[in-house]
Protein backbone atom coordinates (compact mmCIF):
# COMPACT_ATOMS: atom_id res chain seq x y z
CA UNK A 1 0.00 0.00 0.00
CA UNK A 2 3.01 2.22 0.07
CA UNK A 3 1.74 5.48 -1.80
CA UNK A 4 -1.47 4.96 -1.54
CA UNK A 5 -1.79 8.44 -0.21
CA UNK A 6 -0.83 10.12 -3.17
CA UNK A 7 -3.80 9.58 -5.24
CA UNK A 8 -5.74 12.48 -3.76
CA UNK A 9 -8.89 12.76 -1.17
CA UNK A 10 -9.22 8.85 0.51
CA UNK A 11 -12.66 8.42 2.55
CA UNK A 12 -13.13 6.04 5.05
CA UNK A 13 -16.85 4.48 5.62
CA UNK A 14 -17.11 3.48 9.74
CA UNK A 15 -19.74 1.66 11.03
CA UNK A 16 -21.24 0.87 14.45
CA UNK A 17 -23.18 -2.09 15.88
CA UNK A 18 -26.94 -1.53 15.45
CA UNK A 19 -26.98 -0.30 12.14
CA UNK A 20 -29.95 -1.89 10.35
CA UNK A 21 -30.40 -3.34 7.26
CA UNK A 22 -31.20 -0.86 4.69
CA UNK A 23 -30.20 1.84 6.43
CA UNK A 24 -28.03 4.97 5.73
CA UNK A 25 -26.32 3.53 2.31
CA UNK A 26 -23.59 6.22 1.61
CA UNK A 27 -23.94 6.71 -1.78
CA UNK A 28 -27.26 5.70 -1.93
CA UNK A 29 -30.02 8.27 -3.96
CA UNK A 30 -29.01 11.72 -3.40
CA UNK A 31 -25.69 10.91 -1.48
CA UNK A 32 -23.42 9.93 -4.52
CA UNK A 33 -22.76 13.56 -5.05
CA UNK A 34 -21.28 13.84 -1.93
CA UNK A 35 -18.14 12.13 -2.79
CA UNK A 36 -17.96 13.59 -6.50
CA UNK A 37 -18.10 16.98 -4.89
CA UNK A 38 -14.94 16.20 -2.90
CA UNK A 39 -13.11 14.17 -5.67
CA UNK A 40 -12.89 11.15 -3.58
CA UNK A 41 -11.72 8.63 -5.90
CA UNK A 42 -10.15 6.44 -3.00
CA UNK A 43 -12.51 4.74 -0.96
CA UNK A 44 -11.41 2.45 2.00
CA UNK A 45 -14.21 -0.07 3.91
CA UNK A 46 -14.06 -2.54 6.78
CA UNK A 47 -15.45 -6.08 6.45
CA UNK A 48 -17.60 -6.32 10.01
CA UNK A 49 -20.97 -5.11 9.76
CA UNK A 50 -23.75 -4.43 7.53
CA UNK A 51 -22.62 -0.79 7.34
CA UNK A 52 -19.53 -1.68 5.85
CA UNK A 53 -21.65 -4.05 3.27
CA UNK A 54 -23.58 -1.11 2.14
CA UNK A 55 -20.76 0.82 2.08
CA UNK A 56 -18.98 -1.46 -0.15
CA UNK A 57 -21.87 -2.19 -2.12
CA UNK A 58 -22.42 1.80 -2.81
CA UNK A 59 -18.78 2.13 -4.01
CA UNK A 60 -19.22 -0.88 -6.05
CA UNK A 61 -21.74 0.75 -8.32
CA UNK A 62 -20.02 3.75 -8.50
CA UNK A 63 -17.04 2.25 -10.08
CA UNK A 64 -19.27 1.25 -12.70
CA UNK A 65 -20.27 5.01 -13.59
CA UNK A 66 -16.51 6.08 -12.19
CA UNK A 67 -13.77 3.71 -13.49
CA UNK A 68 -11.57 5.83 -11.39
CA UNK A 69 -12.58 5.06 -8.13
CA UNK A 70 -10.71 2.56 -6.27
CA UNK A 71 -12.20 0.26 -3.04
CA UNK A 72 -9.49 -0.73 -0.42
CA UNK A 73 -10.60 -3.29 1.91
CA UNK A 74 -8.74 -2.78 5.96
CA UNK A 75 -7.63 -5.65 7.41
CA UNK A 76 -7.51 -4.94 11.41
CA UNK A 77 -4.87 -8.26 11.39
CA UNK A 78 -1.93 -9.07 9.82
CA UNK A 79 -2.80 -11.25 6.97
CA UNK A 80 -0.29 -13.86 8.03
CA UNK A 81 -2.77 -14.44 10.64
CA UNK A 82 -5.56 -14.13 9.51
CA UNK A 83 -5.10 -14.38 5.31
CA UNK A 84 -7.90 -12.51 3.00
CA UNK A 85 -8.21 -12.14 -0.50
CA UNK A 86 -9.11 -8.97 -2.29
CA UNK A 87 -13.45 -10.07 -1.92
CA UNK A 88 -14.98 -9.53 -5.80
CA UNK A 89 -15.52 -5.83 -6.54
CA UNK A 90 -12.62 -4.27 -3.91
CA UNK A 91 -9.16 -3.37 -5.74
CA UNK A 92 -6.37 -4.28 -3.10
CA UNK A 93 -6.19 -4.80 0.91
CA UNK A 94 -4.43 -2.60 3.28
CA UNK A 95 -2.86 -3.50 6.33
CA UNK A 96 -1.24 -0.32 8.18
CA UNK A 97 1.06 -1.94 10.47
CA UNK A 98 2.91 -3.99 8.13
CA UNK A 99 6.36 -2.75 10.54
CA UNK A 100 4.44 -2.31 13.67
CA UNK A 101 3.51 -5.09 16.06
CA UNK A 102 -0.19 -4.16 17.52
CA UNK A 103 -1.68 -6.19 20.49
CA UNK A 104 -4.46 -8.30 19.00
CA UNK A 105 -7.27 -7.23 21.42
CA UNK A 106 -6.34 -3.68 20.51
CA UNK A 107 -6.45 -4.29 16.61
CA UNK A 108 -9.46 -2.78 15.55
CA UNK A 109 -9.47 0.11 17.53
CA UNK A 110 -6.08 1.11 16.70
CA UNK A 111 -6.27 0.51 12.98
CA UNK A 112 -9.61 2.65 13.03
CA UNK A 113 -7.82 5.18 14.70
CA UNK A 114 -4.77 4.67 11.84
CA UNK A 115 -7.45 5.32 9.70
CA UNK A 116 -8.70 8.32 10.99
CA UNK A 117 -5.43 9.96 11.40
CA UNK A 118 -4.56 9.31 7.34
CA UNK A 119 -8.02 9.79 5.86
CA UNK A 120 -9.25 13.13 4.58
CA UNK A 121 -13.53 12.55 5.06
CA UNK A 122 -15.16 10.11 7.14
CA UNK A 123 -18.91 8.93 6.78
CA UNK A 124 -19.66 7.10 9.78
CA UNK A 125 -23.13 5.67 11.02
CA UNK A 126 -23.03 5.69 14.93
CA UNK A 127 -25.91 6.68 16.74
CA UNK A 128 -24.32 6.19 20.19
CA UNK A 129 -21.08 7.10 21.62
CA UNK A 130 -20.57 3.77 23.81
CA UNK A 131 -17.78 1.62 23.39
CA UNK A 132 -15.08 1.73 20.48
CA UNK A 133 -17.61 2.96 17.48
CA UNK A 134 -18.38 6.08 19.77
CA UNK A 135 -14.33 6.49 21.09
CA UNK A 136 -13.80 6.60 17.23
CA UNK A 137 -16.22 9.01 15.89
CA UNK A 138 -15.49 11.18 18.81
CA UNK A 139 -11.28 11.02 18.16
CA UNK A 140 -12.61 12.16 14.17
CA UNK A 141 -14.55 15.00 15.64
CA UNK A 142 -11.36 16.27 17.62
CA UNK A 143 -9.29 16.13 14.94
CA UNK A 144 -12.37 17.30 11.99
CA UNK A 145 -11.88 20.30 15.11
CA UNK A 146 -8.03 21.66 13.66
CA UNK A 147 -9.28 21.15 10.15
CA UNK A 148 -7.61 17.61 9.80
CA UNK A 149 -10.67 15.70 8.51
CA UNK A 150 -14.28 15.55 7.77
CA UNK A 151 -17.02 13.57 9.35
CA UNK A 152 -20.51 13.38 8.46
CA UNK A 153 -22.28 10.67 11.16
CA UNK A 154 -25.26 9.74 9.15
CA UNK A 155 -27.35 8.12 12.26
CA UNK A 156 -27.47 11.74 13.01
CA UNK A 157 -28.97 12.91 9.56
CA UNK A 158 -32.94 12.26 9.50
CA UNK A 159 -32.82 12.03 6.25
CA UNK A 160 -30.12 9.63 5.96
CA UNK A 161 -32.63 6.77 8.05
Amino acid sequence: ATGWREHGPILLFYWAPGCRRGAAAPAGRGRGAAYQAISVTDFFVGRYGRFDALAAKAVKEAKKRHPEVTLTLVLPYHPALRPVDSPPGFDATYYPWENEHIPKRLAILKTNQRMVDTCDHLIAYAFHFLGGSGQIVAYARKREEKGLIHVTNLAQQRSAI
